[in-house]
């Protein structure tokens, strides 16, 4: 059962799947949406840990490995920033998100278990039901879009 499909909610659909295409000159946000949650199923599989060498080359290494899903990139650094600022968003925003220690460890072991794109999926599931988790994402983004070297590149304007 694929759980993006079992959700009859349009809010999904700002927040596509693994392979999915995103335009970075018209759905920024999409993209922005997609790099936390590959920063928060990195968080959770981490943990008990904090961030290390090995989570932080997997940051480095998203926007190149999200490229053949993005077109029309024209500006590098406005890309490779969004990606990196989006990561690091949804891997800190995992101690946020839960509650308790304990929490975090049940979805760490839950995630831990599954594929990354079943993990990232059933991210995006609980995102999509969640009005506080999409809230925070276009804070982010927002933050991000207001930071005044990016806005010399004018690429990430909201």
């Amino acid at each position: 059962m694929n759980l993006v499909s079992s959700v009859n909610d349009e809010r999904i659909d700002s927040l596509k799947g693994p392979m999915s295409t995103y335009c970075f000159a018209e759905n920024k946000r999409a993209l922005f949406a997609e790099a936390c949650l590959r920063g928060a199923w990195q968080a959770y599989v981490d943990f008990p840990k904090e961030v290390d060498q090995k989570s932080l080359a997997v940051c480095w290494s998203l926007p190149d490995e999200l490229r053949a899903e993005v077109c029309c990139i024209t500006d590098e650094f406005a890309y490779r920033a969004l990606i990196a600022f989006a990561w690091g968003t949804g891997y800190n925003a995992t101690e946020r998100a839960t509650s308790s220690e304990r929490e975090r460890f049940v979805m760490a072991t839950t995630l831990k278990g599954m594929s990354r794109d079943e993990g990232i999926v059933m991210l995006r599931h609980v995102l999509s039901c969640s009005q506080n988790g999409q809230a925070f994402i276009e804070k982010a983004y927002a933050q991000l879009a207001a930071l005044p070297l990016l806005k010399e590149h004018n690429e990430l304007s909201v």
